[in-house]
């Protein structure tokens, strides 16, 4: 099942609200994000219903896109972390 993308502006209102978020990686590209999801959600079914989320940030001179999941609840958003930590990924949950 393909999980819904939101391009997120950064410093924009969205309609579009989630309770919690959980940064997954930040990446050189678009299909860089893409992959690592593909990867991510197969790997671990807590994935499962959250919402990727693909947002753009400038450090510097680099334009990196960070991937993250949308969740409804902080609860929800640290279990996901724990699981992906416990298999020696990274993540932490941003609110």
């Amino acid at each position: 099942r393909e999980a819904r993308v939101h391009f997120v502006e950064p410093g924009r209102d969205s309609r579009w609200r989630v309770a919690a978020t959980v940064q997954l990686g930040a990446f050189e590209t678009e299909g860089q994000a893409n992959s690592a999801w593909r990867k991510l959600s197969s790997r671990f079914s807590l994935l499962e219903g959250s919402e990727k989320m693909l947002v753009p940030y400038n450090s510097g001179s680099r334009h990196l896109v960070r991937l993250r999941a949308g969740v409804a609840s902080r609860w929800r958003a640290g279990k996901i972390c724990e699981q992906l930590k416990a298999a020696d990924e990274n993540c932490f949950v941003v609110r």
